[in-house]
């Protein structure tokens, strides 16, 4: 099932003033108890009675006891949170499949037929008619777990089985008050877990893709090919597989690809270490700050021709080593101002790139040129430099400065290739392992 940790409350409190979590459907407590370690205030309801005190027994907190009871949506909901005691609420409300008891705790198909009454704890668009009369409730976020219940749409967890599935009406009853909700709430659908259904108030500005947080396994896209555009990522591949490092130490675990047009994922097939690659390539995502990751969730972290599209590298450098846990391997390619500009900046052939790198050269032709020996004497507290590679392995040096792209060839990288290991502890200084290999 679904769970309000997926979202970064911390980020939604300081950023929007969210200062209540209500959660209809409270079940054993974990998204409660999660929303309580970062808002105080926080209530729910539980419908089913045998839940509810399972509950209270694996409960410790007795707060959390007391904010929590057993009742039905309905009765929960009659008594307004917008009275004099919630004056001021900014809240934020996270309904759960709760309503398909059945569903959630015994596993008993429901009727698919559209002819048939609704099941009677499907109770959805009531609990959201029943909020679409609170005065507070323009001011809140509400998102709706299980959202593939209500919804056609593809999330990570895979489609319901048909035995699963809602009545027609039932769903219908669910879109038409959601529509309701248009004038003052943008509706996003997440593929997250289960799939995530979430209003948020037209006056914040964003959308939940924002403040959906990024994990280790996560699938966003399926890999794809793309006829004709090999793309770094692609034509780096038959290096790879024959430096079994890659294979074996720098792509084990679970990593994320940031920017991957072309993406690692696609070739997971030689890494068999490799147990889950997310491509960090969606709209409204800042590949600079990562704000929507964790510290420390993933193993390793891989990123080809990124870098130089972002406003300041320094800084998404280190957010990228902040994502990666301590041990862990960032490998990071970028292209050599001489090989892909080729002395011409801003760049002939993307017009998106706001920097150029070099290895180490005293003058450079392009005003936004970053010497990548300088930028890692930066960072030597935070990793250990592996190895620091110019990519001119299959370099076609007669197409040099003849406004070709030597990227659109079947074999030239013409970039840079930077490889470290994130520390586990700061070292002392001078504590460095500085490995250039330059090919000849």
């Amino acid at each position: 099932m679904g769970t309000i940790s997926r979202f970064d409350l911390s980020r939604i409190v300081d950023r929007f003033g969210v200062n209540a979590y209500i959660e209809i459907g409270v079940g054993l407590g974990a998204s409660l108890t999660h929303a309580a370690t970062v808002i105080a205030n926080v209530c729910g309801c539980e419908c089913n009675k045998d839940v509810h005190q399972r509950f209270l027994a694996r409960t410790s907190s007795e707060p959390l006891r007391r904010c929590v009871r057993q009742s039905s949506s309905a009765a929960f909901l009659a008594q307004p949170p917008d009275s004099e005691t919630g004056a001021g609420l900014c809240p934020l409300l996270y309904l759960d499949a709760h309503h398909i008891s059945r569903t959630d705790f015994v596993r008993l198909a429901l009727t698919n037929t559209a002819g048939s009454a609704s099941a009677p704890d499907f109770q959805l668009a009531e609990e959201l008619a029943a909020l679409l009369g609170k005065s507070l409730i323009g001011a809140a976020m509400i998102v709706i777990g299980d959202g593939r219940f209500y919804q056609d749409t593809e999330c990570f967890a895979g489609p319901l089985p048909e035995a699963m599935l809602p009545n027609v009406a039932a769903r219908q009853a669910v879109a038409a008050v959601l529509e309701s909700f248009a004038p003052t709430h943008r509706l996003d659908v997440l593929p997250h877990d289960e799939a995530y259904l979430v209003l948020l108030p037209r006056a914040w500005g964003v959308d939940a893709w924002e403040l959906a947080l990024v994990r280790r396994g996560d699938r966003y896209t399926r890999p794809t090919v793309l006829p004709g555009v090999a793309g770094a990522t692609s034509i780096s591949m038959m290096r790879r597989v024959h430096d079994a490092r890659f294979a074996t130490r720098f792509f084990v675990g679970h990593g994320v690809d940031i920017g991957g047009k072309v993406a690692l994922d696609k070739f997971r097939f030689a890494f068999p270490l490799t147990k889950s690659v997310v491509n960090y390539d969606q709209p409204g995502w800042d590949a600079q700050q990562c704000a929507n990751i964790a510290d420390d969730e993933f193993d390793f972290l891989y990123s080809s021709h990124c870098l130089e599209h972002v406003a300041d590298p320094r800084l998404a450098f280190g957010n990228w080593l902040r994502v990666v846990r301590p041990g862990g391997w960032l490998v990071v390619d970028v292209p050599d101002e001489d090989l892909y500009e080729q002395g011409v900046f801003p760049s002939r052939f993307s017009t998106g790139h706001q920097h150029s790198f070099n290895l180490s050269k005293p003058e450079s032709l392009s005003p936004r040129s970053i010497s990548l020996l300088e930028f890692l004497l930066n960072v030597r507290q935070q990793c250990e430099v592996h190895s620091v590679q110019r990519l001119d392995h299959v370099a076609h040096v007669a197409l040099l400065n003849k406004g070709r792209n030597l990227t659109q060839t079947p074999f030239d990288e013409a970039g840079i290739e930077i490889i470290v290991r994130k520390l586990a502890h700061r070292p002392a200084v001078g504590q460095i392992n500085l490995v250039l290999r330059m090919a000849a």
